[in-house]
């Protein structure tokens, strides 16, 4: 498992991926919209990762913190909830999310896309 990558974006869309440059090897790196504003093309990051395998080839998946990451995680263990959803409801920030799901305030998780 890859938990997290040091290196510099070479590229951040506003689709919500951005490929990151460690030694000679670019990673493409799918991360909640809104971060790409933040990181910028040649920006050194440490951004910490979750991989996922499906069928047709593997997915790396990245956040600002190691905090959002096991939120992701948390998000992809409830019924019908992938990993589509749980970034788009990370786009809304971990802390939201968690006490949006803790005070059972679902407006506040339906504001994400």
């Amino acid at each position: 498992m890859i938990t997290f990558l040091d290196g510099r974006i070479v590229r951040a869309d506003a689709g919500g991926a951005i490929e990151i440059a460690v030694g000679p090897v670019a990673f493409e790196v799918f991360v909640p919209a809104g971060y790409d504003s933040d990181w910028k093309e040649g920006a050194e990051i440490r951004v910490f990762t979750h991989m996922l395998i499906s069928a047709e080839r593997p997915l790396i998946y990245g956040f600002k913190s190691a905090y959002d990451r096991n939120v992701f995680r948390l998000l992809l263990t409830a019924s019908q909830v992938g990993p589509k959803a749980a970034l788009g409801l990370l786009e809304l920030g971990g802390d939201t999310v968690v006490r949006a799901i803790a005070a059972a305030e679902p407006r506040t998780l339906t504001a994400a896309s």
